[in-house]
């Protein structure tokens, strides 16, 4: 019988990556009610926002803020305050995606500290204004797990907004992000009928930094890229995500300024119904490219997009699967159900890791995006959803 569970934020975490049990942690609250002037962080007197929390001085390694559900206005900055490698600072929505974060301008959410992780919250972005991100982190090792990302940028197509500012639902723009089994939609501008508009600059998932990884995610019409990485990125994993309905395409390995996107793995994705499917861009010259010899894209799903389904410059694809994934009810919209038919191709069809010549083998985190244990049949699936016999 076919399971439809919803994220479980607590079995979602990357236990592989961050394990350590504090014995001095101390949580911390905040809520609508609270306030910012008498509040303490307590249970009892919590605080009005999560950046007055970070600039506390109370916080240490370990710490967890718990945000109460309620609609909240952005900008929060958590810009002051470091977790450590053993030691995250944790700040979590108590109700998955019942915290709601509104932005105005700027990020929604912005974060400089390094070893954060943000749990469980909506970030609404705003139709207007310019550079606006959901999530955007400078922080190393911040960790990006089960939000609900939508609407940043997302009026009307503008010639200005799609080729000379842009954005990114999450815009990681510092190394070892970790982003995991977020819902990411509706970033970037549309056109009159509602359809995501071919806009270079406005993406779901954005890399910039290396080391990253994006597993279990599932991000759809989005003008730009379903995930992006350029400028300095290099030896990301990308892997198990559902991605399909955007304007530009689903993924693109590439890098500017002279850097090189080398070692990066491409793995157990479904990319489907977009202008492009996955690719590698950059040249700084005939036979210069801006990847390297060493990417390499196994077992993915590419199906019905319309311009490519795969185009490498130097990188090596195989396994890949040319098929139908057999949603249970493709809409291209959030009103769809993107868990897998029992008849899906996608299913055992994947990777529990993959080894990049002459570098290092990559396991795959072996839970979807509902917390579902992969595999479940004899191998992994591909995309975010694993089929439950």
């Amino acid at each position: 019988m076919r399971r439809k569970a919803f994220l479980t934020l607590t079995t979602l975490v990357l236990v592989q990556l961050f394990t350590a049990t504090i014995a001095w942690a101390t949580d911390y609250y905040v809520s609508r009610t609270g306030s910012d002037v008498a509040g303490d962080g307590s249970r009892e007197r919590p605080w009005f926002t999560v950046t007055h929390a970070d600039r506390s001085k109370k916080l240490q390694p370990g710490d967890t803020i718990h945000v109460a559900p309620g609609t909240y206005t952005g900008p929060w900055r958590t810009w002051s305050t470091s977790g450590s490698a053993a030691a995250l600072i944790t700040y979590i929505s108590n109700q998955k995606w019942g915290a709601v974060l509104k932005g105005e301008s700027g990020s929604v959410w912005s974060n400089k500290a390094d070893y954060i992780r943000i749990i469980g919250f909506q970030i609404v972005g705003n139709a207007t204004g310019h550079s606006l991100n959901g999530i955007y982190t400078q922080g190393s090792h911040t960790v990006i797990q089960g939000n609900w990302v939508h609407g940043v940028l997302n009026g009307p197509y503008s010639t200005t907004t799609c080729n000379t500012v842009g954005g990114a639902g999450i815009h990681l723009d510092g190394p070892y992000a970790q982003v995991i089994g977020n819902y990411v939609d509706n970033n970037g501008p549309h056109d009159a009928s509602g359809n995501p508009a071919y806009c270079n600059y406005v993406h779901g998932i954005y890399f910039l930094q290396p080391g990253g990884v994006a597993a279990n995610n599932i991000s759809f019409n989005n003008s730009g890229w379903g995930i992006q990485m350029w400028h300095f990125a290099s030896n990301e994993v990308i892997n198990n995500n559902t991605i399909f309905n955007n304007g530009v395409g689903c993924i693109v390995v590439g890098a500017s300024g002279g850097a090189t996107n080398d070692h990066t793995v491409v793995d157990n994705n479904i990319c489907y119904k977009t202008h492009r499917g996955i690719g590698e861009r950059g040249t700084y010259g005939p036979g210069q490219y801006a990847t390297g010899t060493h990417n390499i894209y196994s077992n993915n799903l590419l199906y019905q997009n319309s311009t490519y389904e795969i185009s490498l410059q130097t990188g090596t694809a195989s396994d890949t699967v040319s098929a139908d994934p057999q949603f249970v009810k493709y809409t291209g919209d959030s009103s769809g159900d993107y868990h897998l038919s029992s008849s899906s191709p996608a299913i055992d069809a994947g990777l529990p890791s993959d080894t990049i010549p002459g570098s290092r083998t990559v396991g795959f985190i072996t839970r979807d995006f509902h917390g579902v244990a992969r595999p479940q049949g004899c191998c992994f699936d591909l995309g975010a959803d694993e089929y439950v016999f």
